[in-house]
Formats: structure tokens, sequence, C-alpha cells
């Protein structure tokens, strides 16, 4: 028999159906403009962004550690300052590659379509999270609280989305092709979080495992998004969305 996680878990999953479902139709009614990335040789700025994205993971490991050893760090300005350096390493190499913000994802273009897009999906997330999931929070959601959660969620969701969907993901997809690019990238997105989940959170094997699968998942929308939309407002609307309401809306047994 199912305890509450594993209940809580399918339950996640259909609800991440249900968003795909939504970005997929509206992806399909609106029409998006296409331009060039400007990504030249390909090969080497796959590999590029392969090995950035190593030196991006060992800056989370040691994070992780040393906050472990020293929590009072564990901390919303510390956390913000490390993303920062991760952000501008990104786009240091975007300018010095001379491929440029825009090849990031970071652009104008679509801007209006793509707040739409992300917008009815982290509506519809929201609407299904709180009534298809097991969900209780002592947190007031129209709140300072819940505003300051908000806002480190779209810091982090954003910077998380400019490193792997605007960063690596289009490397990836100019270099081996769509869907190889978007798996490789969901995966590493997965992948990426094992050290938060076992040395903060020290979960056991079936719930790293599943968690990666669900952020793998998770990456896997926000990748899909990141193609139809030439951007990455979507995605980082919808990210944020997500880890903002798991939050304020907290799963409960």
């Amino acid at each position: 028999m199912l305890d509450w996680y594993n209940k809580f878990v399918i339950k996640f999953i259909i609800i991440l159906i249900i968003v795909a479902f939504t970005i997929k139709f509206l992806t399909k009614v609106i029409s998006f403009y296409t331009y060039d990335m400007n990504i030249k040789k390909v090969k080497r700025s796959g590999i590029l962004s392969l090995i950035v994205i190593v030196i991006n993971a060992a800056i989370i490991i040691v994070y992780v550690l040393f906050t472990k050893k020293y929590p009072r760090y564990n901390c919303g300005f510390t956390l913000t300052l490390v993303y920062f350096f991760q952000l501008l390493l990104i786009l240091a190499v975007a300018i010095l590659t001379k491929e440029g913000i825009s090849s990031l994802g970071i652009t104008k273009n679509n801007a209006f379509k793509s707040i739409v897009v992300g917008g009815l999906s982290g509506v519809i997330f929201c609407v299904a999270y709180k009534n298809i999931a097991i969900v209780g929070s002592d947190i007031n959601i129209i709140s300072t609280t819940s505003l300051y959660i908000f806002i480190m969620n779209a810091m982090v969701g954003f910077v998380e989305e400019v490193i792997y969907r605007g960063y690596l993901q289009t490397r990836l997809t100019c270099w081996i092709g769509t869907v190889k690019g978007l798996l490789i990238t969901s995966v590493l997105f997965g992948l990426i979080h094992i050290p938060k989940y076992l040395i903060w959170q020290k979960v056991n094997f079936d719930k790293l495992l599943i968690s990666c699968l669900i952020i793998t998942v998770s990456g896997t929308i926000f990748g899909y998004m990141r193609i139809k939309t030439k951007n990455i407002i979507a995605c980082s609307i919808l990210h944020t969305v997500i880890d903002w309401a798991q939050v304020v809306m907290q799963a409960v047994g």
C-alpha cells in the first residue's frame, strides 16, 4: 500500500502532465518569431558549455558543503551571491565567445507571448496543485513572507533557466540535435540537485531517485518551453511558480 509521499509523487506527476498538455496547446495556437541563436562553432560551444556546467556544479557542491559545516551562512543573502556569481560566469562566457546574451534566451523577442504561456501554465499548476495534491501551509499567500519566498524563487528560477535552458540546452541542441540536447540538459538538471538532497535534506535513496526524476521531468518541460518560445521568459515564470507553490502550499501527510 502506498504511503502519503508516494501518493503525493503520483499526483505531482499528474499535475506536470496536465501542465505539459497546457503548454503543448498554448504553443500550438500561439505563433512565435524565430531568430538566429548566433551559435557559429557548435561543437566548440557544446563542449565548452559542458565544462562550464561542471564548474557551476562544483560551485554548488562547495556551497552546500560549506553551509553544512557553517549553517549560519545558509541564508538568502549567501545563496543570492552564489547564484549571482554563476550568472556572471555564464554572461561572461557568452560575451567572450561573441555569442551574445540573446543566445541565452535573454531577449525581448516573443516576450509578451511568452509571459502569457508562462503565466497561464503557472496558474494551471497552482490550481491543480491546490486541488489534486495533499497540501497545507501556515504561510499566508498574500503576505510579506510569501512575497520574499517568491522573490527568492524568481531569482533561483531565472538563473537556473539562464544556465540550463538558455546556455547549456541551446548549445547542445545546436551541436547534437534537439531531442538529445533537451534530454541531456534535463538529466544534468536533475543530477545537479543531488548534493542538496543528500547533504542538506539527507533523504534516503528512494526519495533521492524520485526527486531527481521529478526534477528531470520538470526540466524537460522547461526545455520544451525554451524551444517553442525561443527565450527563457516562459520557463522562468513556470519554474518560479512551481518552486514558490511548493513552499507556500507545503505537502503534508
